[in-house]
């Protein structure tokens, strides 16, 4: 792992570099030519002290040097350090960063294709933190609207809408998504080759399908003034005919299954459809779901929601290519090259703590502590974050677990900020001196955040034992499993400061929401144990439509987050944030 001490001399020495080449003249001299050389030494020299550097230290001090260089209006040169890091070997955070400056150089140069060919690397991976995300997809709107390519402009301006937060923005865009659908309605008019009608027709599904989700998660009456003037003769994506659902509605996971069945049909009865649902017991046993699978097909299913549990979804992703479209209620650990109508969803805790790192990071914060539970559950999302906070070229200062059955949690906080080497050296002090010495505990400083694994209750206590040991200033991050789901600022209130990533289900709390107000009115007694997965069952039921066509591509905007199809058939989902303030969580603008 790099420190940022060891990256200091490279920046001076750069810095240097860059002042020496500050002169300005209206011709060139022999001092500019001489400062040009000069500077062109020093880029050489940064280069070989890098090549001396491991990876992925080496890749993260030319990326940082080449990000400095092109914001110092050294284009030419930032492309020459740029080329010497090898995307092939790269780890999935740089070579997100190194693609998206390349995609800058080329923008800069005015090589719109150049722009394209540097984010098509990119094209399939998720992109995790919203910064990220919102500078690849105008990249990309940028590229394609200069070279006139509607349908690519179009995906690409879908991708962003989650991330614009200016509403004066938010209006331009779906503006031009609009012009875009009424292009291609015209073109429709005069076309007669059915392959490119085709198409056409499901470039406008697809841009009028988005606008729809949006608008309905927005309930932004605005926004669906605009829709008006589209024409009837819009193929709007239709829900399946019939759709078969494979839950384990008996058994040991019954009562997660329970609340997805009850998601969907929430979602089903809100759309008003007229498609036959069937629900199939697969009593969380492989070969049942095979058999449900089978069965479902036999009977004429269109399209098919599950399995839920792991070891069933391993066994369905054998199937090559599926007869129908599959949408998977869990990750398998098949690595399957393209969707080829599988496609997987899932409420992984592995991918928020992936999230959080990534929100750190862009946050400015590079020294974490992390405390999670001394369970398998604790350690998955551990090694996550660590991996995650690995490849962004960052180091753990600490790493600790807790006993989740305990109250008091002293131990590894203490550890943490290695409160006890603050004891131990005041008592070597007092025996040296021969007398009592006044004392405060005094905290390592090198720590900027904590990352923590935690459910309410633990959460509940962690954040004011933080303050008792002497950390009340040290930020707090965790994953959505602190926050119940639904608000109580009574019990609440001692996690005032925490900041955590969760779903639009639980934070959009002041939004009109149909599907959550089915449930709520249908089912009282709503388990809110599972709260999360009655919106994942809303979301399975909707994207089905999304997803019949089999699509190697799709942003969708649902109750779990806004979601990118990845290129194994992984929806990513990216979270929302937000912070405790008066116990109550408040969402944070991207």
């Amino acid at each position: 792992m790099y420190s940022r001490d060891s990256l200091y001399p490279l920046f001076l020495l750069l810095c240097l570099a860059l002042t020496s080449c500050a002169t300005i003249s209206q011709q060139p001299t022999n001092s500019d030519a001489g400062s040009g050389s000069k500077a062109e030494s020093t880029i050489q020299t940064i280069l070989q002290q890098a090549q001396q550097r491991r990876s992925p230290a080496r890749e993260h001090y030319l990326l940082q040097i080449a990000s400095t260089l092109f914001y110092q209006g050294e284009r030419d040169q930032a492309a020459e350090i740029l080329n010497e890091i090898d995307r092939e070997t790269l780890e999935l955070g740089l070579l997100i960063r190194r693609q998206l400056l390349a995609a800058q150089i080329a923008e800069e140069a005015a090589l719109p294709q150049q722009v394209i060919e540097a984010l098509n690397p990119l094209l399939g991976i998720p992109l995790g933190e919203a910064t990220q995300a919102k500078h690849y997809y105008q990249l990309l709107i940028n590229a394609h609207q200069s070279l006139q390519h509607d349908q690519q402009e179009a995906e690409a301006r879908i991708g962003i809408m989650a991330y614009i937060s200016d509403e004066e923005a938010r209006l331009d865009n779906i503006q031009r998504l609009l012009d875009i659908a009424l292009s291609t309605d015209q073109q429709l008019t005069h076309e007669d080759d059915p392959l490119i009608r085709e198409h056409l027709q499901q470039r406008l599904a697809q841009i009028l399908g988005a606008l729809e989700n949006w608008r309905y998660r927005d309930n932004n009456y605005l926004e669906k003034s605009l829709l008006e003037g589209i024409p009837e003769t819009a193929n709007i994506i239709e829900i399946p005919q019939q759709i078969a659902v494979l839950l384990p509605l008996t058994g040991r996971y019954s009562q997660p299954a329970q609340a997805i069945r009850e998601g969907i049909l929430s979602a089903y009865y809100d759309e008003k459809s007229t498609s036959t649902l069937r629900f199939y017991d697969t009593q969380g046993k492989k070969e049942h779901a095979w058999s449900a699978y089978r069965q479902a097909i036999d009977e004429g299913a269109e399209f098919i929601i599950g399995p839920l549990t792991k070891e069933a979804v391993n066994h369905l992703a054998m199937v090559e290519r599926p007869q129908v479209p599959i949408l998977a209620l869990n990750y398998s650990n098949t690595i399957r090259m393209g969707p080829n109508g599988f496609y997987q969803l899932a409420l992984a805790p592995e991918d928020e703590a992936t999230q959080v790192a990534l929100h750190a990071w862009n946050s400015g914060l590079r020294n974490p502590i992390i405390l999670v539970p001394d369970n398998n559950w604790g350690e998955r999302i551990s090694l996550a974050f660590q991996e995650t906070w690995g490849q962004l070229g960052g180091e753990i200062r600490s790493r600790q677990r807790y006993n989740p059955k305990d109250n008091d949690f002293s131990k590894p906080i203490r550890a943490a900020f290695e409160l006890d080497l603050s004891d131990q050296r005041h008592r070597s002090l007092q025996r040296s001196l021969g007398t009592n010495i006044k004392f405060t505990p005094r905290r390592r400083q090198d720590v900027d955040f904590s990352f923590i694994a935690a459910q309410p209750r633990q959460a509940r206590l962690l954040r004011p034992q933080f303050k008792f040991h002497y950390a009340s200033d040290i930020p707090i991050y965790g994953t959505s499993h602190l926050y119940q789901g639904t608000p109580n600022p009574q019990q609440d209130r001692d996690m005032d400061g925490i900041t955590f990533g969760d779903i639009p289900w639980t934070l959009d709390t002041n939004k009109v929401n149909p599907a959550r107000k089915a449930i709520l009115d249908t089912w009282p007694n709503a388990n809110k144990k599972y709260w999360r997965l009655y919106a994942m069952g809303v979301d399975a039921y909707r994207l089905s439509a999304f997803l019949q066509a089999r699509p190697n591509r799709l942003n969708y905007y649902g109750e779990t987050g806004h979601m990118q199809l990845t290129h194994d058939g992984k929806l990513y989902r990216q979270l929302e944030w937000a912070k405790f303030y008066r116990g109550k969580p408040r969402k944070i603008k991207p």
